[in-house]
């Protein structure tokens, strides 16, 4: 049995920000350390590190059988140091972006992708950590059971 349509889109969002590196044109290498739904709190070697998710979905149903399913994705991305807020805002998020950008189909998956806003967060403890959550909006359809 094949995968559902969202599982489907969540792999290629994985191997979409997997691709996040210096090598592939990108201002950093966050795509060394993705974790799909992970809970636990990223350690210091695995920053800037990105977890995603996908917390909640809309249904609507179509006529002739269809689904229209808005997916909501949320990608949180951290670094750590003296300049991890400058560093989340102007390397990871712009990362990030231009990575949702590259296919807002997520290779023909989906009707449409928006980024839908960023909230960040700093810290100070024992050293200087920023985050931010970028959140998506995937719309797909999948036929009716």
């Amino acid at each position: 049995m094949a995968d559902a349509i969202a599982q489907q889109i969540m792999d290629a969002i994985g191997i979409r920000l997997a691709g996040i590196t210096v090598v592939n044109g990108y201002a950093s290498n966050a795509g060394n350390n993705v974790f799909a739904d992970r809970v636990t709190p990223l350690i210091e070697t695995e920053l800037p590190g990105i977890i995603y998710r996908d917390p909640d979905e809309d249904e609507e149903a179509l006529t002739m059988g269809y689904l229209h399913l808005t997916m909501k994705v949320e990608i949180d991305v951290m670094a750590y140091g003296a300049t991890a807020p400058k560093d989340v805002r102007n390397v990871l998020v712009a990362d990030v972006k231009k990575a949702v950008r590259v296919d807002l189909s997520w290779g023909g998956l989906a009707l449409d992708t928006r980024i839908t806003g960023r909230s960040m967060q700093i810290e100070h403890m024992e050293r200087l950590i920023a985050g931010a959550v970028i959140r998506l909006e995937i719309d797909y359809r999948e036929a009716t059971l």
